[in-house]
């Protein structure tokens, strides 16, 4: 739903997992340096984002407001054996130092760096630069300015402090990796913390094709960089679900700032972030293998039973979920599992088994076969072969692992699919010789829809702003983003041809009452009888969605609708539960709208669901820099005062009626939604409001249909997770609070149903119990609260005469002394209280 302003480029904090500073280690690290000091970027963000001069890229300036005596970084290259040359220099008062010192490369392996600079002083922050040539082999970066008040000292001898002591039964038969197997080096933690009643999930924002180098080189980064006891987290899971043992479990950890104590932290290796473009250039998928999930919600649970802890939404969250947390970390790929983890962890068991790796067969001809099904671990010996279109030379081959430079390596893809990244660069899927070569044209023309007008096109190219750049996708497909908006695939596709109207009705003449009722038979779908002619519409035959001028009859004639726009407006629709939604798709890869339920209240239709509240100065849980997705407004600075004035509100309505929902762009546009006025009624008072959309949102994970601004949830009523009604307003309402939809219809109007259910389809008129009667709104009160029924669900009898019956049956509950009752009508409600029974399973 959030948006989080971008700096050259750059995300700050956008997808990494940094441990944030420790609370207390025995090290001399400051609390409150972490989350805030720290950047990451790919590759293709540095030499894009980056300002050149005289031979160098310059970084952005990182500032900490907690002072800094260090300079630290960790770095992937593209291949092995390129070692980075960068410089920083020192930010005081303001001003940027015009020496540049070297940093110094403390730890490597294979395509991994982590540098150090040490400055002699304090200072206000730093500048990295490095050699323009040098650029084009970075692959991703993360850096940070960090005080660290001593050099690390050495690790003590205590079997704890040096991360050597055995792990418990329990953990041990879950087959750990641990810290030695791994090569860990020893830890210089002190700080105990043996209760836990939360969990923390993160993600690494690295790669993910070979763990154990991951999880050395982040612990070097942690040790050597930002000056920690050791690496934050205290287990790690790989792609194919193996755990590997972190910082020691009874020690504090490192990974949510100002939240460390009394929290386990499991990290998942890879970067699983499809929004930020932090990932980009990075090896792995965007997405939690299930391997990957099973384990994590495994040990969950073994975390959860050794440490007493009720599996909930508060107990085990996201890191970005936690109190104070300025992170998308552990990205949007794992908070879309979130709820699947919670119920791994509640239940112990899950579903999805790694594959078993293939045994190595030295004499196979190619082909799959059976021979290395049912194998374990490849011995050290095990060798394959994996040619670059991604056949392997053997028999032996098994879904979940990969021949990646000789030797067999857990991965995703099935038997032959090339999902690793050959470090030798010879052979296997990513070699060398598997990349197309790029078109023989510089300059190209991508349609929006992805289709390329000239010959020249090569797989594993894509066009993106005119000019050929390497990706992934087929020729003609849409990999790109194209930055200028104008051209490629990443633009609005053209809305698809409406589909031919239906003929309209004979007749000029027609009549349509105020409930939607056609008084002729000559009635069509898509044309609506409007001041008595036939009007082209949306709507089936019957419905209403004209809007009367001579406000004497038709659907529109009741003053109900004055404010009401209905649940389409342009072709727009407010979403609900059913509606595929193409930005929802692109966004979170779900492609129907799964909630909203359309109701029709006082004869005029709604979407309702959930809410809850986002923004003003509040709400710390966005970023001070975050956006909305749909007016670029900074959110925290709507809604400002909190408690406003009168005059407040009548002189800023716009800074205090908002909303998000999970619109779809297609196919009116942004531009559409920024202008759009949308209505919010409370179903239980009829309080009413209207707003303007501010963001996208808010995540499906949550089952709610929209968010809104503190001042809206104050003056509907409303708390988090209790139910509103939406609907469009009519177009340029103004914003704020409105008048309740609730209005009367002309008496005869009614007076022509004669059943509960009709009478509650026309707008103005609910049905009176005790007369038996369609009458006019205004008759509410004379009639009764305990005797109105204003909805269709009201209108269903109750008349079981034993428990399980009466619940078993639609909108009926059952109460003690009182006997079968219609669960939504409020009277029935107050006068049962907690006595009321709505589960079968509660009758005895």
């Amino acid at each position: 739903m959030r948006t989080p302003t971008k700096v050259a480029l750059l995300t700050l904090l956008a997808a990494a997992c940094a441990p944030p500073g420790e609370l207390s280690t025995g090290n001399g690290t400051r609390e409150d340096v972490g989350e805030d000091a720290e950047l990451d970027a790919s590759g293709a963000a540095i030499r894009a984002g980056w300002t050149e001069q005289d031979g160098y890229l310059l970084s952005p300036v990182l500032n900490t407001s907690t002072g800094a005596n260090r300079v630290a970084l960790h770095v992937h290259m593209g291949a092995a054996g390129l070692e980075p040359r960068f410089e920083a220099r020192v930010v005081e008062g303001g001003t940027t130092s015009s020496v540049w010192m070297p940093v110094r490369i403390t730890w490597s392996e294979h395509d991994q760096h982590v540098g150090v600079l040490a400055f002699s002083r304090e200072v206000d922050g730093a500048q990295l630069r490095m050699p323009v040539a040098d650029a084009e082999m970075v692959q991703q970066l993360t850096w940070s300015v960090n005080y660290v008040e001593a050099e690390p000292a050495a690790a003590p001898t205590d079997a704890v402090g040096a991360g050597s002591s055995a792990l418990s039964a329990d953990l041990a038969s879950a087959g750990i990796v641990t810290r030695a197997s791994w090569g860990a080096r020893a830890s210089r933690c002190t700080s105990r913390d043996p209760g836990k009643d939360r969990i923390a999930i993160h993600h690494s924002a690295t790669g993910a094709v070979n763990p154990e180098r991951e999880i050395r080189g982040a612990q070097a980064y942690h040790m050597d960089g930002r000056g920690y006891c050791d690496i934050g987290y205290h287990f790690l899971v790989g792609l194919d679900g193996t755990i590997f043992e972190g910082r020691p479990l009874e020690l504090l950890g490192a990974h949510v700032k100002y939240n460390n104590t009394g929290t386990v932290g499991i990290n998942l290796v890879g970067c699983f972030d499809t929004a930020s473009g932090e990932c980009a250039g990075l090896s792995g998928p965007r997405r939690p293998t299930e391997a990957m999930i099973c384990s994590a919600g495994r040990l969950a649970n073994m975390m959860a039973e050794r440490f007493g802890i009720t599996v909930s939404a508060s107990s085990m969250m996201g890191h970005q979920r936690f109190s104070r947390a300025s992170t998308v970390c552990p990205g949007d790929g794992t908070m879309a599992r979130m709820d699947d983890l919670r119920e791994i962890a509640f239940t112990g068991s899950c579903s999805a088994e790694a594959a078993p790796a293939p045994a190595p067969d030295e004499g196979g001809e190619g082909g799959e076969g059976s021979g290395g099904m049912s194998g374990g671990a490849p011995t050290s010996a095990g060798r394959c072969v994996h040619t670059n279109g991604g056949t392997y030379g053997d028999r032996a081959c098994s879904a979940g692992w990969q021949c990646c430079g000789g030797a067999w390596e857990p991965g995703q893809g099935s038997c032959g699919s090339c999902a690793c990244v050959e470090e030798s660069g010879t052979e296997g899927c990513a070699g060398a010789e598997s990349a197309a070569p790029a078109p023989e044209t510089t300059a190209c023309v991508h349609s929006y829809g992805g289709t390329y007008p000239e010959g020249g096109c090569s797989e594993g190219w894509q066009c993106c702003d005119g000019r050929w750049q390497e990706g992934a996708g087929s020729c003609g497909s849409c990999a790109c983003t194209d930055g200028s908006g104008e051209v490629g695939c990443s633009a609005e596709p053209a809305p698809e041809p409406e589909p031919e109207a239906a003929p309209a009705p004979p007749g000029a003449s027609c009549v349509h009452s105020n409930g939607g009722v056609y008084a002729n038979t000559a009635c069509s779908a898509g044309w609506q009888c409007c001041d008595g002619e036939w009007q082209e519409g949306q709507n089936s035959c019957g419905s209403c969605a004209c809007v009367e001028e001579s406000g004497e009859e038709g659907c529109g004639a009741s003053a109900c609708a004055e404010t009401h726009g209905g649940l389409t407006q342009d072709g727009a629709e407010i979403p609900r539960a059913g509606l595929s939604n193409g930005t929802l798709n692109r966004t979170l890869g779900v492609g129907t709208e799964p909630y909203g339920d359309e109701v029709v209240v006082d004869g005029l239709p709604y979407v309702r669901g959930k809410v809850s509240w986002f923004g003003s100065p509040s709400d710390t849980s966005i970023p001070a820099s975050g956006t909305g997705a749909i007016t670029g407004e900074q959110v925290r600075e709507l809604n400002d005062p909190v408690n406003p004035s009168a005059a407040d509100l009548a002189d800023r309505p716009a800074d205090y009626y908002w909303v998000a929902m999970r619109w779809n762009y297609s196919p009116q546009g942004v531009d559409f939604w920024r202008n759009a006025r949308i209505l919010l009624r409370n179903p239980e008072t009829g309080a009413t409001i209207i707003a303007r959309p501010v963001d996208w949102g808010p995540h499906t994970r949550t089952r709610r249909i929209v968010d809104m601004s503190p001042q809206a949830m104050a003056d509907l009523g409303l708390t988090t997770d209790s139910e509103v009604l939406v609907s469009f307003a009519a177009p340029g309402s103004p914003l704020g609070a409105a008048a309740p939809e609730e209005c009367s219809a002309d008496p005869e109007v009614c007076a022509e149903q004669t059943a509960c259910g009709g009478c509650n389809g026309v707008a103005g008129c609910g049905w009176c119990e005790a007369s038996g009667e369609c009458v006019p709104n205004s008759e509410r009160a004379s009639c009764g609260e305990e005797n109105w029924r204003d909805e269709p669900s009201s209108c269903e009898p109750c008349e079981a005469s034993s428990c399980g019956e009466c619940v078993r049956s639609g909108y009926c509950s059952w109460c003690p002394g009182m006997g079968c009752v219609n669960d939504a009508i409020d009277y029935n409600v107050m006068m049962c209280g907690d006595a009321l029974i709505s589960n079968p399973d509660h009758c005895g």
